[in-house]
């Protein structure tokens, strides 16, 4: 499999070696990869630039270095795709299996050996959302599992009632995530600054892989990352200018006291590395706050036990008792929800599966 840290070029057999291939799935996989992900497949030839005449050599394919293991990543997680798997159909898959694909995704993209590029992607917006999309989307089927429990016990005039306000809630909902998605947009514009050229994929993709690939085409180009290195240079003058300012506040003498205790204590590498543990750390934190804003729907009880303290403090009694009584029935439902469970996951798997899916 792929080498940690290696950044030697390959060539045709060391990738697909590298990937657990064989040279003919190789060539029945790799054109279907590039047209999947709108990759241009001269930028993988040796050439490395569109040509009308190309050479025999100018034509073999050569996995930069650079770039290499996150093309063997996007290979990976296109071919782990459980609508591959043998004998699938539409309904064969559950949504387990989905959101476990996804998660494996998330943990592969985790497993990035190059420091930057896995900061990066780890630190995207769509990255992270991901992450609490595993969340969010459990909280959603446990809530459509109880309104379908739910319903069977009431009478048809309130069933009637519930369902008008479902669809109404629906229409509003529909709206909001257009206005979100929109507005959002238009916020990230008007915020990229200096990093206009360098930023990728911003409410742009809908899956993972799509990421991979946006953030793969954005290292392929050699523009990009000139424009990166420029921005990096940029931010490194700012720093420097605050250490500047900093430094004139002491004499030269206490500011050369100060440098050489630092470096004698720290050393650059050792700096370097200090630096990359708390990119580390600040990374995980935002997934572990990812996951807390996917699951920060309130449960259910807890919501009903808030309205009876509320009703308590406004001495209304009668709808305490009310509230009372509902919060035993929700129990009872809890205990009842999976007669259910399986057709909130069905729907939600239906949804997902053209996300998901790669298959022509």
């Amino acid at each position: 499999m792929v080498k940690k840290n290696d950044k030697k070029d390959y060539g045709v057999k060391e990738f697909y070696e590298g990937l657990g291939w064989t040279r003919s799935t190789f060539y029945r996989k790799i054109y279907d990869i590039f047209d999947t992900y709108n990759l241009d497949d001269w930028k993988f030839r040796e050439a490395g630039e569109r040509m009308e005449s190309p050479g025999k050599t100018d034509k073999k394919f050569v996995f930069k270095g650079e770039w290499r293991e996150l093309f063997e990543l996007l290979c990976n997680i296109h071919d782990e795709n459980p609508y591959f798997r043998k004998n699938t159909s539409n309904n064969s898959l559950t949504f387990k299996d989905l959101m476990e694909y996804n998660q494996e995704t998330l943990e592969k993209i985790a497993g990035i050996s190059d420091k930057n590029q896995r900061h990066q992607i780890m630190a995207h917006p769509a990255y992270l959302a991901s992450v609490a999309e595993n969340e969010s989307l459990k909280q959603a089927i446990d809530r459509m599992t109880m309104l379908l429990r739910a319903v069977e016990d009431v009478s048809i005039e309130t069933r009637s009632a519930v369902w008008s306000d479902f669809a109404s809630l629906l229409n509003d909902l529909i709206i909001r995530m257009y206005l979100f998605e929109k507005e959002t947009k238009e916020k990230v514009e008007q915020e990229k600054g200096a990093f206009k050229d360098v930023l990728f994929a911003e409410m742009e993709v809908n899956s993972l892989d799509y990421l991979v690939a946006e953030f793969l085409k954005k290292e392929m180009d050699e523009d990009h990352a000139a424009n990166k290195e420029d921005v990096v240079e940029k931010y490194r003058e700012a720093e420097k200018e605050l250490d500047d300012i900093s430094a004139a506040s002491d004499t030269p003498e206490e500011q050369d006291i100060i440098n050489k205790a630092f470096e004698e204590k720290i050393g650059g590498e050792a700096l370097n590395q200090l630096n990359e543990n708390e990119m580390e750390a600040k990374i995980k934190e935002e997934c572990r706050e990812a996951e807390r804003q996917g699951a920060r729907v309130e449960e259910i009880d807890k919501q009903i036990e808030n309205y009876i303290a509320q009703s308590e403090e406004n001495q209304t009694q009668e709808v305490t008792e009310k509230l009372t009584q509902i919060k035993e029935q929700v129990k009872r439902l809890q205990e009842q929800n999976e007669k259910y469970r399986s057709t909130a996951e069905t729907l939600f798997r239906d949804v997902n599966e053209s996300i998901i899916d790669r298959r022509k």
